[in-house]
């Protein structure tokens, strides 16, 4: 299978679990664009791994929330409201795969490219902001 969305060491938050877990995310993302552009395009593998991503996303997100309430991470309410932004779109992404007229090969193609873009400048840019923070706390 070609990666379109390559996981490499410059996205490491420096906390294992969650370099695990946006590992993981990448590999959805792969898993949605292949599935758009392979010549095996499946309607309810679509469906499964649309449901998939925002099953994942909902664990992810939780469990980095849960710890920025643990050791109080003082950019918790900027963090949090990026997350709920992302939510708000994979609900609308699950709710358009349901419905019987959309066309899912294009729609995993959309979700896949939205999820990898999010997700790369979400690391980069919001979760990189607490890796030290986290470190010093003696998470990694």
């Amino acid at each position: 299978m070609h990666k379109e969305f390559v996981w490499t060491e410059e996205y490491s938050v420096g906390v294992a679990e969650f370099d695990e877990q946006h590992k993981h995310f990448f590999d959805i993302c792969n898993d949605l664009f292949e599935l758009a552009n392979g010549t095996s395009f499946s309607k309810d593998a679509v469906l499964i791994k649309i449901s998939q991503m925002g099953s994942y996303a909902n664990y992810h997100l939780y469990a980095e929330e849960e710890l920025f309430a643990k050791i109080k991470y003082p950019g918790v309410a900027e963090h949090v409201q990026e997350h709920d932004m992302f939510r708000t779109s994979v609900l609308d992404f699950v709710n358009r795969s349901r419905d019987g007229s959309t066309d899912l090969q294009k729609l995993s193609r959309e979700v896949s490219e939205f999820a990898a873009r999010w997700l790369f400048d979400h690391i980069l840019f919001m979760d990189k902001k607490y890796s030290k923070f986290f470190n010093e706390h003696g998470i990694k």
